[in-house]
């Protein structure tokens, strides 16, 4: 019953992918994986919403596959915003190969209010001060990140209830996610993890 990776998604109205590998370069499937598509809206209106899902899977023969892609998932467990104040998430995440990303985006719930993203040392790669109807950052030809570096991404919350908030599935909890898709997969990369598979980054 483990989920244990990211094949795609999107959390814009109009459909807009973090899915989009240059040619050659597929996700792999195993045979016999279970896929769960998991759709949940947030209808801020007084009428009814009739929301349509449609997902393609395409596959790619072997003999061109170059190599993998993957998707990074890097999800702060730990957030806590005070009551009617603010407060910010801070994490970095290794990276044990040299990967190219090719895009990027945030996530947050409806407190988030600031994002960025970055290769540690550097400037940001990513912005954005919005939680809904995100914009997917697009690196033309890919951007490079050595073997080496760590993935660094905080997001900033502004909390107007009397209670403190703490991370969570629900639209009363909060997240911070850095997602994009990259390649060539390393699972480790992808979900922060240790040279040896156990939890990793540092938390700030």
């Amino acid at each position: 019953w483990t989920i244990n990776r990211l094949l795609g998604g999107s959390q814009n109205g109009d459909g807009a992918s973090i899915v989009g590998f240059p040619e050659g370069v597929p996700m792999h499937v195993r045979g016999g994986a279970v896929l769960l598509m998991n759709a949940h809206y947030l209808n801020a209106t007084t009428g009814t919403l009739n929301p349509e899902v449609a997902i393609n899977l395409w596959t790619t023969p072997g003999d061109q596959v170059e190599t993998e892609g993957d998707i990074l998932f890097l999800y702060n467990p730990f957030i806590s915003v005070p009551a009617n104040g603010t407060g910010r998430a801070h994490w970095k995440c290794p990276v044990h190969d040299d990967i190219t990303i090719v895009n990027a985006q945030s996530h947050m719930h409806k407190r988030g209010v600031g994002y960025a993203a970055m290769v540690a040392g550097e400037a940001p790669f990513y912005e954005n001060d919005r939680w809904a109807e995100v914009p997917v950052a697009q690196f033309d030809g890919g951007m490079q990140v050595p073997a080496g570096s760590e993935l660094e991404y905080w997001c900033d919350y502004d909390n107007g209830e009397d209670r403190v908030v703490h991370q969570g599935p629900r639209t009363t909890d909060e997240m911070c996610m850095l997602i994009g898709a990259y390649y060539p997969a390393d699972p480790r990369t992808s979900n922060c993890q240790t040279a040896d598979g156990g939890l990793g980054g540092e938390w700030i």
